[in-house]
């Protein structure tokens, strides 16, 4: 898996978070994400990303329930029983607000991610973020090479 690159940039109140991967050379994903104008905590600034991660998350896991793609074992179960792709499927709960900020918070001390603020790294989660319009918030996501 390769570095990814998250760039949130702030306008009007709103974050827009763009991921890239390193070395692919396109934006993978771009959302926007609410955020409180004014100075925070990185911690609060991660803990706004969660929430609106969790949101995602819970949005995708109800979609997953009502589109289903009927693959061939439920094809060959709807052959002997007239059923076609109704079966419940389990899908797993998502982690709580706070087991979900406990992991992020973390990764952020383990290193597995950097984070900017208009080019200025921080180095903690009590680090200052002023959050403005013309704001650039870059999450960078590290990878352990394999081999080496």
């Amino acid at each position: 898996m390769s570095p990814a690159d998250v760039t949130p940039t702030c306008h009007r109140g709103r974050v827009i978070v763009t991921t890239n991967v390193m070395g692919a050379g396109k934006t993978v994903e771009t959302d926007e994400v609410e955020v409180p104008a004014g100075t925070h905590s990185l911690r609060e600034l991660l803990a706004v990303l969660v929430r609106h991660e969790l949101r995602g998350y819970e949005r995708q896991r109800t979609l997953s329930q009502t589109l289903q793609i009927v693959t061939p074992a439920d094809l060959a179960i709807g052959v002997d029983t007239g059923v076609y792709g109704r079966e419940a499927r389990t899908l797993p709960s998502p982690p709580t607000q706070g087991e979900s900020m406990e992991r992020a918070a973390q990764a952020f001390a383990d290193g597995l991610f950097l984070v900017f603020v208009d080019d200025a790294q921080l180095e903690t989660l009590d680090d200052p973020v002023e959050v403005r319009p013309e704001s650039t918030v870059r999450l960078v996501r590290l990878t352990a090479l394999t081999g080496g």
